[in-house]
């Protein structure tokens, strides 16, 4: 993977920033992986529902220039990709927006649609729902 002239100077909080920002444009949820796990991801992100089946990527984030990808990391990333999961080591912005791309083209376009309205669909659940009477007991 290369890295331009530009990437010498990006951390990896700026890629982790730009990621979270890609991916809550269309309601995606970007969680931080605190785990007991040493290598684990980085982060686990909930891109919603295609059928009765989730959309679930795992991002490891690296700065462009310098960044370490250990053994450990690896053997992670394969466990999750042998038990069906998406893997994505990601070094940049390009890198992300490929990565966000491709990911939304993986839902249905009716939740694409409503998602570039700024709907979060992931929090749907978590919305106030109105109040329902109650019918008294017969």
């Amino acid at each position: 993977m290369s890295s331009s002239a530009d990437d010498r100077h990006v951390t990896e909080d700026t890629v982790e920033n730009y990621l979270r920002s890609r991916c809550m444009q269309y309601g995606a949820l970007v969680l931080k992986m605190k785990t007991i796990y040493t290598g684990f991801v980085d982060r686990m992100v909930l891109w919603g529902m295609v059928g009765n089946s989730p959309v679930v990527g795992f991002v490891e984030l690296k700065r462009p220039k310098g960044g370490v990808y250990g053994p450990l990391q690896q053997r992670w990333h394969a466990k999750l990709r042998s038990m069906g999961y998406d893997v994505e080591v990601l070094l940049n912005k390009q890198q992300v927006d490929a990565y966000v791309e491709r990911m939304v083209k993986l839902l249905p376009p009716s939740t694409r649609k409503l998602r570039s309205k700024g709907i979060p669909i992931s929090l749907v659940p978590f919305c106030k729902l109105p109040k329902v009477k109650e019918k008294p007991a017969a």
